[in-house]
């Protein structure tokens, strides 16, 4: 009776009509699990032929069954009797053996297989033993039918033997090994998803390369199964996935790999489809193993680049192409644009050192082709590798150039367009270098395109790389061209806007709204001139582009419209009212201020009010009880996500819809939906900007937008998020403390243990990074309050963990240079991590800065933890990086302990002095520092350890300083500054200032360090108002230097800060000019640079 009503539960849940099917389903789920798997079971070993939708339905029970060991299977369990649970395990064991149609047999095999993975406790114990002993029954079975079930639960849940795989191994390899050669095609692809799945799941487990001799037969049932009519393309994938996940084991048969790959990638007869996973082999070795690709498949390198070149210039011609007024997306699914990522990828991966040389060779015959596809690809191909080959490129850009830029005057409309790609990719690999060498060459031929108008899409694609290469185009450089252009698109806009208005086209239109945003972005204050020029239009659009089909084109007027009022805030006045009116009339009329989420508009609001409060500042807090809303709700938006297995992946989420797989253990995918999450790091973005620009006006929403950001801190699927929530929560401290300990102690227990915990577990160095300065930022804001030993105990825990880590890199990397196919390559790679290692280790030090800053000497107690680390990290063998950061803490721990510090002494004394004449700048700068704070703040016990550092600083101050390079320049003055602070804070019974005073003179002047500067100058005017004979020499023989050091000094910007010092340095000279004759003959003394810098300082002097 149960099993009829689930029967027709299942009919009703096939249904077409839309009422039925989710009664059903409501009906089905209240259906308690002891009903529901034993009436499934029924169902599936009734084998009724007269039944016309048997085989549906039993494939509709096996579907639903396993779908609820999946998602139910706990309850299950707690439900089930020990009787029932016996029962459908030993079923569903009969059920494989004596199903005869296959594709039920499969989808049994898929439920025995989830229940299995479902059986293993967390130790791997697998609690359903019977399965294993039948699943190598079933491998040995003379039935191939058998064969194909074992082997496609092992593919299903590779980790089915759990904590026997050991004890089994050898069977298992026997196994697979015998089924790969099976006389059964269908055994051997079965057999060949297996391996791979199995093997792909032992990770890094040493036991994997036990199964690298099984590679060659691999490569060959994935041969044959590429060539079979009758196989899918599964065994393909499956060998694929192996690629990613042991791409090391394929060492020894790498030729053999490689050729499979090109000998499938090569063959027209294929689908493109599989034509592209074959090419996919190779390029996702590159990305796994670049080193070993390198080293052990280079000479196919050259073989594989004209592939990638050939599936390029794959192309269609569509005479209607050029006039269409939408974006070129291409075809996802073409050769041609599988091509463009792969080259990408592949650049990336091996880097420019082997691809450049490849592709240059490559490049001139078709560019030099009368076939306008070959034109197209090699200029595809240009762009594509911009990325990966960017260092290398730059020695050849002038010749890239030049056979790039005439074709933008290509016969044909999809090369001038690919030339436009080129370029514009180009403007954003090579940033800067371009800009800086070739403007004049490319800015004039893009503008030369789009005036030709020849086709709208090459017009528009000519507009998109004229804004990427202006948008890293320095002002100074800019400036020239910014009448002209700005001339120019005057009359194109005009003219866009009345075809918008004839023709409802609009994609040219965007595109010049685009280059004006960028232009005004660059020029800043500089647009002012043009102000007229495009506002009333942009405000015309604002005003009418009202229709769903131009929410983008409004969009875009949003965001042009706010950036030049950010670049001319006093044009903006006049119409900033008006605009703010406008842009609140828009979130009114949208649903009473709800817009619609795919809404375009929502995006460029978002990131338009932060422009808006810069200019408005507290005038724009009124606002935020209608902004907040929208851009908080942007900022909460959670993406959806799937865990499934690969074929409901495929078969119920489409890439184009924006989703993104990557697979799991077990066979399974997870599945990410990336639309709308660069809208959610905007509306972070934007929130972050609203604190900082509002300060205390924004303090009244301070605890909602904290519970906004905490949990966003572990939001991993997005970098930009978790960074921005991170820098938002310090702000949102100084927002409120203006209203005092108990609002600030508040808000601070609010998200301090989620910090903590992002300082703990962020995985990514340059969020780490991020969050351990906001934790900084947030100890310098709360000063004392909040920090009880407890919490004191438990930071300095963290960064001890940190530190940990970072040595525990460190490890990983010298481990890693000492593999095999190690190279130069893979060494630039590990230098990377490297510096991002180095940048959390200096913000871990930063946050000790803060710490000690504010806590003084009472954070010694808790700093003890970390001082072995610290003291190690002092000894010459290690890194100038590691001296260096070492050497600030010290520096903070005299700084800031004064006398206490000397319980250290014994740890960093003798390395301090000793680095301060290391060959790294940045370390010599850190040691002078220590020295000179030893004088300032150490107090008498530090002065004899000063005394003895001075023939160290005495040799830095008189080595040669290279004055381009700054970090010397600063380790220098840092020398200079320590003598002044030894000098004016020791007793003079220590020194012998009758030589050191003359020699220090002879240093200056310092005009580098701002910090440094006014210990210098001070003490320099001290002496001099003392008359200090040393200082001022004989006769005052020495006034000529001091005019000299004080003239440069002040002419440039290291007393910018310092302006009583600055006007007393003046009033000196001024005193000394007051003798015409004296300052006469000094002046004529210095050279004619510093004159003129006199001249300026002194406008009466003659």
């Amino acid at each position: 009776m149960e099993t009829e009503v689930v029967v027709g539960l299942l009919r009703q849940l096939l249904s077409d009509g839309n009422e039925v099917r989710n009664s059903a389903e409501k009906s089905y789920q209240d259906l308690s699990m002891t009903i529901r798997v034993p009436a499934l079971l029924n169902i599936l070993g009734t084998v009724n032929p007269a039944v016309e939708d048997a085989t549906v339905l039993r494939t509709l029970a096996a579907v639903l069954l396993r779908r609820t060991f999946v998602n139910e299977f706990t309850s299950f369990e707690k439900e089930a009797s020990a009787e029932l649970m016996a029962q459908t395990k030993s079923t569903l064991l009969s059920l494989i053996a004596s199903e005869p149609l296959a594709i039920v047999r499969k989808r049994v095999c898929d439920i025995v297989a989830e229940l299995a993975r479902c059986m293993q406790d967390d130790a791997g114990t697998n609690l359903w033993p019977e399965v294993l002993t039948r699943l190598f029954e079933f491998g040995s079975s003379d039935r191939p039918e058998l064969r194909d079930a074992a082997l496609h639960i092992i593919s299903s849940t590779p980790t089915i033997f759990g904590s026997q795989r050991t004890h089994y191994i050898a069977v298992i390899k026997t196994l697979l090994a015998r089924c790969l050669g099976d006389q059964t095609n269908s055994v051997r692809y079965s057999a060949c998803k297996a391996t791979t799945a199995f093997v792909g799941s032992l990770r890094a487990d040493p036991c994997r390369t036990h199964f690298a001799d099984m590679v060659p037969a691999l490569v060959q049932v994935t041969e044959q199964s590429v060539t079979d009519s009758s196989a899918d393309d599964s065994a393909l994938q499956a060998f694929l996935d192996f690629c990613q996940r042991q791409p090391r084991l394929l060492r020894q048969c790498l030729d053999d790999v490689v050729a499979l790959s090109l000998k499938i990638a090569s063959t027209a007869d294929l689908e493109e489809k599989v034509r592209q996973f074959g090419l996919e082999i190779v390029i996702t070795l590159a990305e796994e193993a670049p080193a070993m690709v390198r080293k052990r498949a280079g000479k196919y390198l050259q073989n594989i680049v004209q592939q990638v070149l050939a599936f390029m210039v794959d192309v269609d011609d569509d005479e209607t192409w050029g006039d269409q007024d939408t974006p070129d997306e291409g075809d996802d699914t073409s050769n041609s644009v599988y091509a463009e990522s792969g080259l990408d990828r592949l650049a990336v991966a091996l880097g420019g050192n082997c691809i450049l040389p490849l592709m240059m060779g490559m490049l001139g015959p078709m560019l030099g082709s009368t076939k306008w596809e070959h034109r197209y690809g090699a200029l595809l191909a240009v762009s594509a590798m911009a990325e990966g080959c960017h260092k290398q490129m730059l020695p050849h850009l002038q010749e890239i150039l030049q056979r790039t830029i005439p074709f933008l005057q290509d016969a044909h409309p999809r090369v001038r367009y690919s030339a436009c790609n080129a370029i514009g990719q180009m403007g954003v690999d090579l940033a800067q270098d371009i800009q800086r060498k070739y403007h004049n060459a490319i800015i004039p031929a893009l503008l030369m395109v789009i005036e030709s108008q020849q086709t709208l899409r090459v017009q528009e694609h000519a507009f998109q790389a004229l804004v990427n290469f202006i948008s890293y185009l320095p002002q100074y450089l800019l400036t020239p061209y910014l009448s002209p252009i700005a001339i120019k698109v005057e009359e194109m806009f005009g003219r866009a806007l009345d075809d918008l208005v004839a023709n409802g086209r609009k994609m040219v239109l965007q595109a010049i709204i685009m280059l004006i945003t960028t232009l005004a972005d660059v020029a800043d204050n500089q647009f002012e001139p043009h102000y007229e020029r495009f506002m009333p239009r942009l405000k015309f659009l604002l005003q009418n582009a009202v229709g769903d089909d131009l929410r983008t084109l409004r969009g875009k007027a949003i965001e042009c419209i706010t950036t030049i009022g950010a670049a001319t805030p006093d044009k903006l006045r006049p119409d900033v009212q008006p605009i703010m009116d406008l842009l609140v009339h828009i979130l009114r009329e949208s649903n009473n201020g709800q817009m619609d989420p795919s809404d375009p508009q929502i995006a460029y609001m978002i990131s338009a009010w932060p422009r808006m409060a810069s200019i408005l500042q507290q005038d724009f807090v009124p606002y935020l009880q209608m902004i907040l809303p929208m851009t908080i709700a942007a900022a909460e938006l959670q993406p959806e996500v799937v865990v499934v297995d690969s074929d409901e992946a495929k078969e119920q989420f489409d890439e184009k819809d924006g989703w993104q797989f990557m697979t799991l253990t077990d066979q399974q995918k997870f599945g990410l939906k990336t639309a709308g999450l660069q809208e959610k790091a905007t509306a972070c973005e934007t929130i972050t900007s609203f604190v900082r620009e509002l300060g205390v006006g924004f303090s009244d929403n301070t605890v909602q937008v904290a519970n906004v950001m905490r949990p966003l801190l572990k939001f991993y699927f997005d970098e930009t998020v978790r960074q921005a929530a991170a820098e938002c929560l310090p702000l949102l401290l100084s927002s409120v403390k203006p209203h005092g300990e108990e609002a600030l102690l508040s808000l601070w227990q609010l998200f301090r243990d989620d910090l903590f915990s992002a300082c703990e577990h962020e995985p990514e160095r340059p969020v780490l990074s991020c969050v351990l300065c906001s934790l900084s930022d947030c100890v310098e804001v709360l000063g004392t309050v909040g920090f009880d030993a407890g919490i004191m105990t438990k930071l300095i825990s963290i960064l001890h963990a940190r530190l940990e880590e970072y040595y525990s890199r460190k490890k990983e990397r010298e481990a890693q240079r000492g593999e095999e196919d190690h190279d130069e390559d893979a060494d630039e790679d590990l230098e990377m991590e490297r510096e991002c290692d180095e940048q959390v280790l200096a913000k871990v030090t930063d946050v000790l800065h803060a710490l000690f800053s504010v806590h003084k000497a009472e954070l010694f107690p808790f700093f003890d933890q970390l001082v072995p680390i610290f003291t190690m990290m002092l000894k010459p063998e290690l890194s100038a990086e590691e001296h260096q950061w070492a050497l600030c803490v010290f520096d903070d721990v005299i700084e800031f302990g004064g006398a206490e510090s000397l319980r250290y002494q014994q740890f960093f004394l003798e390395p301090m002095i000793a680095y301060v004449l290391d060959e790294s700048a940045e370390v010599r700068q850190a040691a002078a520092y220590g020295i000179g704070i030893m004088a300032l703040h150490g107090g008498e016990s530090y002065f004899p350890a000063c005394v003895n550092a001075l023939p160290h600083l005495a040799k830095a101050c008189s080595a040669e300083v290279d004055p381009s390079d700054y970090m010397s320049c600063c380790a220098y003055e840092n020398a200079v500054s320590a003598v002044a602070k030894v000098c004016r804070h020791l007793p003079e019974a220590m020194l012998n200032l009758a030589e050191l005073l003359p020699l220090w003179l002879s240093w200056l002047p310092v005009i580098s360090e701002d910090e440094e500067a006014p210990h210098v100058y001070e003490y320099l005017c001290q002496l001099i108002v003392q008359n200090n004979v040393h200082i001022l020499g004989d006769n005052h023989a020495n006034l000529p230097r001091i005019v000299s050091i004080f003239t440069r000094a002040l002419s440039s910007e290291v007393l910018t800060d310092c302006a009583a010092l600055a006007d007393q340095m003046l009033a000196i000279l001024k005193q000394v000019q007051s003798s015409p004759e004296t300052w006469q003959a000094i002046c004529t003394m210095l050279p004619q640079e510093e004159q003129a810098m006199v001249a300026k300082l002194l406008p009466t002097t003659s």
